[in-house]
Order: structure tokens, then sequence, then C-alpha cells
């Protein structure tokens, strides 16, 4: 992403046979590179470069997932989708693994 730039997060519970089940999401940012809205997952990256590891964090009830943003400076392409994080996977029924997924539903490291 480009300082200023958006791009709009979801996120999904599954449990642990990979079915969807509802799941109320708030988000925050917790290690710089933007901001995001609370309820609907917009997030708007700072006028800082760099890579953000775990900054934002989606909760649903007790249960946690991050998100790392990496903000590029202005006139930088992106490289990789890798780096592109579009949904977040919240693992309902074990309460203690969350997944980040890319944009092609692939599970990043």
């Amino acid at each position: 992403m480009i300082p200023n730039a958006t791009r709009q997060l979801t996120a999904k519970g599954v449990d642990s046979k990979g079915n969807t089940v509802p799941a109320t999401v708030a988000w925050s940012v917790v290690a710089g590179g933007g901001a995001i809205d609370g309820v609907t997952g917009l997030f708007t990256a700072g006028a800082t470069a760099g890579t953000f590891t775990n900054t934002v964090l989606a909760t649903s009830g007790q249960i946690t997932a991050y998100a790392t943003m990496t903000v590029h400076r202005r006139g930088a392409v992106e490289r990789g989708v890798s780096e592109v994080v579009d949904e977040i996977e919240l693992d309902i029924q074990s309460r203690t693994r969350a997944n980040t997924l890319g944009p092609h539903g692939v599970r990043a490291a």
C-alpha cells in the first residue's frame, strides 16, 4: 500500500471443519502503520513507510487474529501477493489459532 491509501479488510469465523460461522468483529490498529474503522474494517495507511508486523487486530469475543500491513514509500511498486491482506480468519472453535488469508484464500505464514 502507499501512504494514505485504503484497503477494505474482512474477517470470517470458521469452525474446526472449515465451515464459516457467524462472527461479529471489532477492528483496531495496535502497532502503527495506519488507522482502521473499528466497525467496517476499512484500513487507511499512514504516512510512514515500513512493515508493521501484527498491527491490525481483529477481535470476536475472546478470539483474536492479527494482520501485518506494509506501507511503501509513494511511488514504490507493491511486490507479491503475500503483502496484500484482504481477509482475516478467526478459528472460532479452538480459540487458540488464528490465520491470515491472502487475497486468494491462501494461508500466509
